[in-house]
């Protein structure tokens, strides 16, 4: 029974509560496994836009219909064999296996139609729009930090240029350098 709940308290502590996908620190394992083990990946971060108002409208708890909305959605857009997590507040990760980039960009506007498809909240129709940062991971040259930062640089560039997919180059970095300057 001990075994039981502590392997019960171990899933929950890799659980995001809102939308029951694997949460934060459960992409960090994924991760570490992934490059320990050298295995090519990549590593998607989307970031709703205009989420804010939606609360700020509407309400948490439309916020929270939202949220899990969105969590299914991009459950479907991507297909079972490839991972999704809520990172927190309105931020996903989505970690695919493999490092087509044709293919990963595919996935990322599937994605971005996907969600496009107005969703019905408390009588009101909305429409979603959202960023997404793309960083392909080869080997073990980085770690799983810097994958999410190099993802989150992307997904600035997606945003900030209204494109809605970037994929990470690191001309980037200095963009985000000179932003943050």
């Amino acid at each position: 029974r001990d075994a039981n709940r502590a392997n019960e308290g171990f899933a929950l502590s890799e659980t995001d509560d809102l939308t029951k996908l694997p949460n934060r620190r459960a992409v960090r394992a994924w991760l570490a496994g992934d490059l320990a083990a050298r295995r090519p990946m990549s590593l998607m971060l989307l970031d709703l836009d205009g989420f804010k108002e939606i609360n700020d409208s509407l309400g948490h708890r439309a916020g929270d219909t939202v949220l899990t909305m969105v969590a299914v959605r991009i459950r479907e857009a991507v297909g079972p064999r490839v991972r999704v997590a809520r990172l927190g507040g309105d931020e996903f990760a989505i970690v695919v296996a493999g490092t087509d980039e044709m293919a990963l960009m595919e996935t990322a506007h599937g994605v971005l139609q996907e969600l496009s498809k107005p969703l019905l909240v408390e009588g009101i129709e909305l429409s979603l729009g959202a960023s997404i940062g793309v960083t392909v991971v080869e080997g073990a040259s980085i770690d799983g930090s810097e994958a999410m930062r190099r993802a989150d640089v992307a997904m600035y560039q997606a945003k900030n240029s209204g494109l809605g997919v970037a994929l990470y180059d690191a001309e980037l970095d200095e963009f985000s350098r000179s932003r943050l300057q």
